[in-house]
């Protein structure tokens, strides 16, 4: 019988809703409502005892147990359930290796990088801004908007703007992608050195993400990962001066959505 009190007030607790009043209020909705059924449930062990008194008896014991399944069968079962939104964020760091080819390479050395990077996902889609910035030097002289010597140390920042679908298999995430790069080359300079070389084009490529841990309480679920991505794109900075970068980054971050919780029907008992 408290099975089935348990179960009726659950369910009654579920009907009510969302309860938009103070938080005084509800509790008044809800001592009620707990009172209701604990009302109920006396009455119904009080005429159980009684019975069996009258007639304590196997079969009373039978009668009863045959009454209080049917009820418990007749009544939905709730659970409190969590839901999560369709929309989260993310954030990530690590180190990239930028690789030139084509006249790029003739001019400056591969760069190692620093990586930075945020995503932002609705169900399968993901949004990303990812932004490398890294060391490297010129190998040859070239005049590109003023005079580059061999051996100059410079600053490579490569940005990408992409957009993919996420393809998800247990603990990976599959995330081929597209979108726009701008890669830009300065000197390691003085407030007085004007030299810029920046360039654009589009890109494509792969992330893969390995998720490590997951987090989740009443207010949001966080995925902890790994992840790799590799992206190429053919970028021209000024005539005579183009070429493909393969960029590879090794990152680690976090994928966080908020979540709610509620009552909702989980099943149905059609047997006890």
């Amino acid at each position: 019988m408290q099975g089935y009190a348990s179960r009726v007030l659950k369910y009654k607790v579920m009907q009510l809703g969302d309860i938009k009043d103070s938080p005084q209020h509800a509790q008044r909705i809800l001592d009620d409502l707990y009172a209701q059924v604990r009302q109920n449930t006396n009455q119904m062990q009080n005429a159980f005892e009684q019975e069996l008194t009258a007639d304590p008896s196997a079969a009373t014991l039978q009668r009863w147990a045959n009454k209080v399944a049917e009820l418990i069968k007749q009544t939905p079962e709730v659970e409190v359930v969590e839901t999560f939104t369709q929309w989260s964020i993310g954030l990530y760091t690590g180190i990239g290796r930028n690789l030139f080819l084509g006249k790029t390479k003739s001019y400056f050395t591969d760069a190692t990088s620093f990586n930075l990077g945020f995503s932002f996902d609705h169900a399968k889609s993901r949004i990303s801004f990812d932004m490398n910035l890294g060391g490297n030097k010129t190998r040859d002289y070239f005049y590109r908007k003023g005079d580059w010597l061999p051996a100059t140390k410079t600053n490579l920042a490569a940005i990408e703007l992409t957009y993919g679908r996420k393809i998800q298999r247990n603990h990976w995430v599959y995330i081929p992608f597209v979108g726009a790069a701008v890669n830009e080359f300065t000197p390691r300079k003085n407030k007085d050195d004007d030299r810029i070389l920046i360039g654009y084009g589009p890109t494509a490529g792969i992330e893969i993400c390995r998720i490590f841990k997951t987090k989740s309480d009443y207010q949001e679920r966080a995925f902890f990962f790994y992840k790799a991505r590799l992206s190429v794109n053919p970028t021209n900075f000024v005539s005579g001066l183009s070429g493909s970068h393969i960029n590879l980054r090794i990152a680690v971050g976090f994928d966080a959505s908020k979540t709610r919780r509620g009552m909702a029907i989980v099943k149905k008992n059609d047997t006890i």
